[in-house]
């Protein structure tokens, strides 16, 4: 899955561009039911969550602070950090994440 905005001159998506229109809780929500969707399909899979810039990951990051507690009621979730892969925690500054539904 990618986000990012379609240009209306050109018609291609673009994934640097901020919009700040004020729809980023209904894209996160989106991106929650798709996460649902692709579980009940492929449930032992894992999904890796990264933005294409830093800021990006650090958007997505706050967005799974601010859902944890709801989030982790049905998904482990885990923060990359250098070569390792821990228990996410609030506060730390992950490099990716990865999201595995709970069994």
């Amino acid at each position: 899955m990618a986000l990012g905005d379609v240009d209306k001159e050109t018609g291609k998506v673009n994934y640097d561009i901020i919009t700040n229109n004020g729809d980023r809780n209904k894209i996160l929500a989106t991106v929650a039911a798709s996460i649902h969707t692709f579980f009940s399909k492929y449930p032992d899979y894992a999904i890796h969550l990264t933005g294409n810039t830093p800021s990006r990951t650090r958007l997505y990051q706050m967005a799974i602070t601010t859902y944890f507690d709801e989030l982790s009621l049905d998904f482990h979730i885990l923060g990359k950090l250098k070569d390792e892969v821990l228990r996410f925690e609030k506060g730390v500054n992950y490099e990716a994440f990865f999201i595995i539904l709970k069994k």
